[in-house]
This record gives C-alpha cells, sequence and structure tokens, in this order.
C-alpha cells in the first residue's frame, strides 16, 4: 500500500513534468511560464527561499507561518538584479502549479512594474470596498498581501473546527498600488468610499481624481 507522502510527491512530479512540456511550446516570456521558473527554483530550497523572502520585505525571516504568508511570492532574477516576483492573482494554499495572469516585479528600493508592462501605472482591486488603501510602496503593498493570507488561514483554522468548512479563496490583493504618475491612473477604477493615501500625496490625488471629475460648463446662447 502507497503511502500519502509517496503518493504527493509523485503527484508533484507528474504535475512539474507536464508544465516542464507546457513552458516548452508556451512563449518563454509569458507570465505563466516566468512564474513557474522562478516558484520551481524557490521551491528547491524552501526554508532558504522563505528567508530571503522575509528579509526582502523587512519582515522577520524566523516564523514559520512566513510559509503561508509568502507562498504566492518568489526571487527572481531580472535585468541582473534580484527582485520579488509576485503572482496575480495570487495562488491558493497548497497550489502546485499555478497559472497567474500577471506577476508584479518589485526592486529592492519599493518600485515595480508589471511583466511585459512596464508602462502599467496601477494595480486596483476588482472588488468595491467601503474603505481602500493605496499604497506607493510596492513592498508595503506586498506585505498587505501576506497578511491577506495569514488572515485567510486564520479564518480557515476557525471555520473547519466549528463548520467543518472551508472560506473561499480570493487571490486579489484587497490594497491598491500605484507605481506610475498620479495623472496616469484612472481613478474611477478605485471603486470605494473612502480612499487612503500617503499623507504627502493627499493635495496632489485630490487634484488629480477633481481633473478627472471635472464636468465642461454648460453655457446657454441665443
Amino acid at each position: 500500500m502507497t503511502d500519502a507522502p509517496d503518493t504527493f510527491a509523485a503527484l508533484a512530479r507528474d504535475y512539474a513534468d507536464f508544465y516542464r512540456r507546457l513552458d516548452a511550446i508556451a512563449d518563454d516570456h509569458s507570465p505563466g511560464a516566468v512564474w513557474r521558473r522562478a516558484n520551481r527554483a524557490s521551491r528547491a530550497d524552501l526554508p532558504r527561499a522563505r528567508k530571503w523572502k522575509a528579509r526582502f520585505l523587512d519582515l522577520d525571516p524566523a516564523p514559520l507561518h512566513n510559509a503561508v504568508a509568502l507562498d504566492g511570492m518568489a526571487p527572481m532574477l531580472w535585468e541582473d538584479a534580484w527582485h520579488l516576483a509576485v503572482a496575480l492573482p495570487q495562488p491558493g494554499p497548497y497550489a502546485l502549479e499555478f497559472e497567474p495572469d500577471d506577476v508584479l516585479l518589485i526592486a529592492r528600493d519599493g518600485r515595480a512594474q508589471m511583466l511585459g508592462d512596464p508602462a502599467c501605472a496601477y494595480i486596483a482591486p476588482a472588488r468595491e470596498q467601503e474603505r481602500l488603501t493605496i499604497r506607493t510602496d510596492a513592498k508595503a503593498w506586498a506585505r498587505d498581501i501576506a497578511l491577506q493570507r495569514l488572515e485567510w488561514w486564520g479564518l480557515r483554522r476557525e471555520r473547519r473546527r466549528l463548520l467543518q468548512a472551508e472560506p473561499t479563496w480570493v487571490g486579489e490583493p484587497t490594497t491598491a498600488l500605484i507605481m506610475g504618475p498620479l495623472a496616469k491612473v484612472r481613478w474611477s477604477d478605485f471603486r470605494a468610499t473612502v480612499i487612503e493615501v500617503p499623507a504627502d500625496l493627499r493635495q496632489q490625488v485630490n487634484r488629480a481624481v477633481y481633473a478627472q471629475a471635472q464636468l465642461p460648463r454648460i453655457e446657454g446662447r441665443a
């Protein structure tokens, strides 16, 4: 009789082999192919990768719960510099292989760019919220994602204990990230009653929002 860990390991190898063959016929630089390579490389030494990601985000590398919090991120060498690759949407826990729609690359100084779309100016949550936090530091935004994953994990434990049910996994970030000029941000995409921004950007954001919302003046004529 085959032990469960052996069965899981065999399944993981089958998945990896399938996606290696898929990489061979897919665009080598597509978000999915790039993410799979970075993610597989990090899984070769999970403890080391977990500590690297935590230090990159200025987090304590010791806690084991970083394995859950940082699972949707991977170290990645891009243009001769190490970045943190963040899969979008985020993969759920226990996802052996995952095909993201996009990959965000975060540099050590907190700046970020979307893989294949360096002109992308912002990331907006798809769901409407009462209060929406906007970040301009991609590291802070990634820490929000890590916290979001941990909160889901805690809710999962509570639901399983009380209801024997799993909460729905939502891989979309709940905070927004601005990566480019404010003038390139389409503010109508941020569906929220209240938007929280860094204090030093408040006036600039107010002017940008007003400029986009300004209606033409109506004049009568004889």
